[in-house]
């Protein structure tokens, strides 16, 4: 069998997301930008969401967390573009599915409440996401504190023990 048009792109979507998730500990802003990518690639094959949109999820998690300063507001304004994005590209596709993109069209103030709730709902996740990323990070920071801590006294210990030993 031969593979479609639409699996050869949703397996390219797949890939690339993939990508990004792989990099998001060594290089959020990679990632992040990959992760656009993969999703620009998405809506231009016309898919709606997948399954591997959590990858989203995922990398703006990471840029919270792992990323310096201007890659955590590079991934929560990402958030917000994204969420606008999302919602309009949602929208749009709907109403063509329906046939009515109509500017004259009674529906027009249907879309406009479709594309609010879609903004909403986009937004809320994706800025959750990075919200948790934002608040792990001192959680990971005071971990690595207490393992360097544990580390510095193991260190000091043994010092004072050859210390101990020299002086007999």
């Amino acid at each position: 069998l031969v593979p479609s048009a639409s699996g050869r792109s949703t397996f390219l979507v797949l890939i690339v997301f993939a990508v990004a998730v792989a990099l998001r500990r060594m290089s959020p802003a990679v990632s992040l930008a990959i992760a656009w990518l993969a999703a620009v690639v998405q809506m231009t094959t016309g898919h709606n969401i997948l399954v591997s949109d959590i990858a989203v999820l995922i990398v703006l998690y990471a840029t919270a967390l792992y990323g310096d300063k201007v890659v955590r507001y590079a991934g929560l304004i990402s958030a917000g573009i994204g969420a606008f994005v999302a919602a309009l590209y949602l929208t749009l596709t709907s109403a063509l599915a329906q046939g009515y993109f109509d500017l004259l069209s009674s529906q027009l103030t249907g879309m406009a409440l479709q594309f609010a709730f879609l903004f909403v709902v986009s937004a809320t996740v994706l800025g959750l996401s990075w919200v948790l990323g934002l608040l792990a990070r001192p959680w990971r920071n005071a971990r690595a504190s207490r393992h360097a801590q544990i580390a510095a006294e193991l260190d000091r210990n043994r010092a004072e023990e050859v210390v101990v030993v020299e002086q007999e």
